[in-house]
């Protein structure tokens, strides 16, 4: 079935689709399995800005080649991606979530208009490219749920990051050292992962409004008093491995947690049995 809105929405829901408009604006596709023949006409619109899609095996070179003119692809799933997507040049919006690709080709790292990079539940993504700092426009990027095991440093080179969403990506065991350099970030979703430490100089990320948690260092630069200077931070927060904090006299979680009025919700972690019950008094009531 074939929908309209107007001469410049086109839906092709299902697989008996046989209208195209070359002045389409905005394309969904996402019932189509190439069994729609007459695609062609859609090739040559160069003005296309949206394409939605699922249920493509491949993402054809093709239309990467003529429809330079998108701003938003949408392509649930596919595999591999091609280096011409590099072609994209006005691309400032690329979902691939739910996609089977291991990787993006360094390609998509020159769409330098790019704002938005989603990959949630890319089960078989398990690394960026080390150019992904190029993308200096970019301000949304959500790897929740992939495989990735750990960031490229040069992450830390995108001055518009708002947002790095990690949630439940269970193999990533630490986050970038350079981290502190992102001083726009608002935004950083870690839970559901299995983190050892936080990188150093947290407190230098003076816009956070939102921090899933806070792991607690023995050294200085990740120590809990990165806390006090994030007085942005709302919503949950979670600070765990308490039992790090070896001088209670010196520091505690009331002092890293003042003026922090929009905080609703706090939970506190000891990894270890806290044997001390006076200790852990002095650390939430000084």
């Amino acid at each position: 079935m074939a929908a309209f809105g107007g001469e410049f929405c086109l839906r092709l829901d299902d697989n008996d689709s046989k209208v195209v408009s070359s002045n389409a604006r905005q394309l969904s596709c996402m019932g189509y399995d190439r069994r729609i023949k007459n695609l062609e006409a859609l090739f040559e619109n160069k003005l296309l800005p949206t394409w939605l899609t699922n249920g493509l095996e491949s993402l054809d070179v093709e239309p990467m080649q003529i429809m330079q003119c998108l701003r938003v692809l949408c392509c649930i799933p596919i595999s591999p991606l091609p280096d011409c997507i590099g072609n994209l040049k006005l691309l400032r919006y690329l979902d691939l979530s739910w996609s089977g690709i291991e990787a993006i080709p360094d390609t998509v790292c020159t769409l330098y208009n790019l704002q938005t990079l989603i990959l949630k539940y890319c089960d078989k993504f398990r690394r960026l490219p080390n150019s992904i700092g190029n993308l200096k426009n970019l301000r949304y990027l959500n790897l929740s749920g992939a495989a990735v095991k750990q960031l490229p440093e040069t992450i830390c080179n995108l001055p518009d990051l708002r947002t790095l969403s990690l949630s439940y990506c269970g193999s990533l065991s630490r986050l970038p050292n350079s981290m502190a350099r992102l001083t726009n970030l608002r935004h950083i979703n870690i839970e559901g992962t299995y983190l050892e430490e936080m990188p150093p100089q947290m407190s230098a990320l003076k816009f956070l409004e939102k921090l899933s948690y806070f792991i607690v260092g023995k050294d200085s630069g990740s120590s809990i008093e990165e806390l006090e200077k994030l007085s942005n931070l709302r919503g949950s927060l979670g600070i765990k491995r308490l039992e790090n904090i070896v001088n209670v006299e010196d520091v505690s979680v009331a002092n890293a947690l003042m003026d922090k009025k929009c905080l609703t919700r706090l939970s506190l972690e000891w990894d270890n049995d806290v044997d001390d019950s006076h200790k852990a008094k002095k650390l939430l009531f000084p």
